[in-house]
């Protein structure tokens, strides 16, 4: 009994922490709202929510992107958050994995603080995560962390 538990206790500690629209708010422009409208209305939806309020005038390149991701690997289910790095007082960048059918995607937001809110100032998609994600967060072919 007591080694199922120390079992348990294990993999729970393991396990990635998932965030959703539903559970923990990315506190950056309009990321939350972007997903969750990816989710409910697709990728029109999703870029007009991330441009919101922000200096970005023209998004229109990320919906064929993300457009392909569905077509490719199913409908997005929700996302991840990977990594929020603190690049400065003002400027941070979050790397977040969407969740699909079939396999994941991903992508990093710059965002700066205007004030006392925080505003997406860029946005970057693939469907690789060696072309998104931090280098100490890749993976290699054993499963290990690193390069």
């Amino acid at each position: 009994m007591r080694h199922t538990r120390l079992l348990v206790a294990a993999v729970l500690l393991l396990l990635p922490a998932r965030v959703d629209a539903q559970t923990k708010a990315i506190d950056c422009g309009g990321l939350d709202r972007g997903y969750q409208a990816w989710i409910d209305a697709g990728a029109t939806a999703a870029v007009t929510a991330w441009i919101a309020d922000s200096p970005i005038s023209n998004a229109d390149d990320l919906i064929p992107v993300m457009s392909r991701f569905e077509a490719q690997y199913g409908k997005i289910r929700g996302y991840e958050v990977i990594r929020d790095v603190k690049i400065g007082q003002s400027l941070r960048r979050i790397y977040v994995m969407a969740l699909h059918d079939i396999a994941p995607t991903f992508a990093y937001y710059d965002c700066y603080r205007t004030g006392n809110r925080w505003t997406v100032t860029n946005i970057r998609l693939n469907s690789d995560g060696e072309q998104i994600l931090p280098a100490e967060v890749h993976w290699t072919g054993s499963g290990a962390v690193g390069r």
